[in-house]
């Protein structure tokens, strides 16, 4: 997961802040800005519950949220350039939040 985050992080410094100049980069770097705050603001306290109701309980998701990310990486990688970059992201970082919740969930049982 570290791996992950460490892969993310240098993709989208590659392609918003180091590839494009200050005055273009304005409203790129605004709309990762509101994509990066939208999991923690709108999507988490969503992810609790499916959690609690999910079959398979807590250890499947996440196995789950670990192969997810490792799509979307895989799939940031082709979209470096593109505005697609932006929903990966949004989708690598809940996926994040997700397994943060679950990892929490799951240690007291353990």
């Amino acid at each position: 997961m570290t791996a992950g985050d460490v892969a993310m992080v240098v993709s989208l410094a590659g392609s918003l802040f180091f590839s494009i100049s200050p005055d273009a980069a304005r409203s790129k770097v605004l709309l990762y800005l509101l994509v990066s705050f939208a999991p923690f603001a709108v999507v988490a306290p969503l992810i609790g519950p499916f959690i609690d109701r999910a079959p398979g309980g807590r250890r499947l998701i996440i196995q789950l949220t670990a192969i997810g990310r490792a799509a979307i990486f895989v799939a940031m990688i082709f979209h470096l350039d593109d505005l697609v970059l932006f929903p990966l992201a949004f989708g690598v970082m809940v996926l994040q939040r997700t397994y943060g919740v679950a990892r929490s969930a799951l240690i007291p049982h353990v």
